[in-house]
């Protein structure tokens, strides 16, 4: 039977009559104490249904009754590995996510440290829930300030109805009065801070902010006998997310009961969550509501429609003058040490606008919850666009990271203009560009940091890379000029020279080769060394992508960030080589490594 709460007056569904009846003036109008009667109550709600002079009700709303605590266990083994798996997917870095991938793929078995641990196969498993934070169907959800992603999770809330302590699985049964839909509500970004670094593991703060319940309950003699047969789905703006069941569970609803009455007692109006329904979260899907979205979950507890839970998420809150964790701005994120060093700074707190060519190349990034915007460094207009929704967020950028730049190989002397053009358009102007609109703010706020990606190519000018060495040289001299420019408006600026770091760098600067150097090219014997140029940064040893974002994220998060980072494998020959050898001994050693000592005029 489908029970609510109609202004403060007890209401059951009738099916045959098609309406909400009230039904609880036996019981003083308190679901609980129906729940408690059960078909004997179930009964007597029966005969008021078949009274001429019943009175009619409408649809439950609120909360059907106040939780007294709320205990959330997880039951299906499938959902905490894949839920496991997401959380790598998303939040993890590249290696981890590449170790993951290649165990599973080799050895057919799930990457040990995804699997729950040893205890969770033996006996029922929970955590305490924040049951003041349960919301009722239809109540929009704050978003909490200290996360990014959020996430929904479909569950069985199972409701006690009678004291029970001590008791065998079978009574656990009897103790359980009904059952909601409930919504879990999680902060993803937060609970994998807190996985990793947190005393408490991650159903801390990720887990106490929202929970939802229904506001219908479903009596437990129509639920009981089928609670593993049970169907589901979530919704997200009408759009069908995700399906699941409740079938399989590692673990009885009785043994449950049993465990979490172990040693102490369970009483009318405490909640036990199920754990989600595998399947049915964003997380196993890579993908989680916005602001503004609405969630319906649906459950299929009784005959006929299915029980329904609605919310909405708010907007993200604004940031105050006092929120110490910041806004960055980082170009360049469609691939490489762009993309990861936006996940870095946004696993370290930060909110990350990721800002590339191709949105839809940083459709991963904004999964984990970062704010992505196609972004052309190249275009005033484009950043203008980027500073106006900044503004609409209410966001003001303390950390600027100028990553967007390529490099595209071949003599000087026959490099198309229109190419050597585009690599100054995008390297140096680009940078200049977005610098130059977006410091505004900081100079207004009196704080921040600039850090421009330069490279050690611009300290060593190598054969058929002369355009992109020039290009880096202009972004280190840029640098140090701003430094000295800022200093007084409280702006940190850092250039960081990275060398031989594991990125498709090589596959950008070799694009194209081959229409630039002809056959009736002088150079086009040497086109091999052009591509060994160009492949140069991806050395079986290069520093991995990761890594190196995390090194900077180090320096740049720091109190006082360094002027410079040399950074990469094999730094130290590219940067003592030039200030202690004589110039044309620099030029016979490259040109020996690049064949032109073997070029016939």
């Amino acid at each position: 039977m489908r029970l609510g709460m109609d202004r403060g007056a007890l209401v059951a569904w009738d099916p045959d009559g098609k309406e909400w009846v009230v039904v609880g003036e036996r019981w003083n109008h308190d679901l609980l104490a129906f729940l408690a009667d059960g078909e004997e109550a179930v009964r007597e709600a029966e005969r008021v249904f078949a009274d001429p002079e019943r009175a009619s009700g409408r649809a439950p709303g609120g909360l059907p009754f106040a939780p007294a605590s709320l205990r959330a266990f997880a039951l299906w083994e499938s959902h905490m590995v894949n839920g496991a798996r997401g959380m790598v997917a998303v939040f993890g870095s590249s290696g981890v996510r590449r170790l993951t991938r290649g165990f599973e793929a080799v050895t057919g078995r799930v990457l040990p440290p995804l699997r729950p641990k040893a205890n969770y196969y033996r006996e029922p498993q929970f955590y305490m829930g924040n049951h003041r934070s349960v919301l009722p169907d239809g109540a929009d959800v704050a978003w909490p300030s200290f996360a990014q992603v959020l996430d929904f999770e479909l569950e069985l809330g199972v409701v006690i109805a009678r004291e029970v302590r001590d008791c065998t699985p079978a009574e656990g049964l009897a103790a359980i009065g009904g059952f909601v839909v409930m919504n879990d509500w999680s902060a993803r970004d937060t609970q994998w801070d807190d996985t990793r670094r947190g005393t408490f593991g991650g159903v801390v703060k990720a887990k106490t902010f929202a929970g939802a319940m229904s506001a219908v309950v479903v009596t437990a003699d129509e639920v009981l006998p089928r609670w593993r047969d049970l169907t589901g789905r979530a919704l997200v703006n009408g759009e069908v997310w995700a399906q699941g069941s409740t079938a399989s569970p590692l673990h009885d609803l009785g043994a449950a009961v049993a465990y979490a009455a172990r040693g102490e007692s369970l009483g009318p109006g405490e909640i036990l969550s199920s754990g989600t329904l595998p399947g049915c979260c964003g997380l196993e899907m890579r993908r989680f509501p916005r602001p503004g979205d609405e969630v319906r979950l649906e459950l299929d507890l009784a005959a006929g429609e299915p029980v329904t839970l609605t919310n909405t998420l708010d907007a993200r809150p604004r940031r105050t003058s006092e929120d110490k964790r910041g806004v960055a701005v980082v170009t360049g994120c469609d691939s490489g040490i762009g993309k990861e060093l936006a996940r870095e700074l946004h696993r370290r707190g930060r909110t990350v606008y990721a800002t590339g060519l191709k949105a839809e190349a940083m459709n991963d990034l904004a999964a984990a919850g970062l704010r992505v915007a196609a972004l052309d460094v190249t275009d005033p207009a484009s950043v203008n666009a980027l500073i106006k929704r900044l503004a609409a967020d209410g966001e003001t950028v303390d950390l600027l990271v100028n990553n967007a730049g390529y490099g595209a190989m071949g003599p000087v002397i026959e490099m198309p203009i229109a190419d050597v053009r585009r690599q100054y358009e995008v390297n140096v102007f680009g940078l200049l560009t977005a610098t130059q609109q977006l410091a505004q703010g900081m100079i207004e706020a009196g704080r921040g940091t600039i850090v421009n990606i330069g490279s050690t190519s611009g300290l060593l000018t190598s054969p058929f890379a002369g355009v992109y060495c020039s290009t880096k040289s202009a972004v280190h001299a840029l640098t140090d000029a701003m430094r000295m420019e800022l200093a007084p408006f409280g702006i940190a600026v850092v250039r960081i020279e990275p060398n031989q770091i594991r990125t498709r760098f090589g596959d950008t600067a070799t694009a194209g080769l081959a229409a630039r150097i002809s056959a009736d090219s002088r150079y086009f014997r040497l086109r091999d060394a052009m591509t060994s140029r160009a492949q140069g940064s991806q050395t079986s040893n290069a520093m991995p992508a990761d890594a190196f974002a995390r090194k900077v994220a180090d320096a740049v998060l720091s109190d006082k960030p360094p002027i410079r980072l040399r950074l990469g494998r094999e730094v130290w020959p590219y940067t003592l080589l030039k200030p202690f050898l004589p110039s044309r001994r620099i030029d016979a050693i490259l040109s020996n490594r690049f064949g032109l000592d073997r070029l016939s005029a």
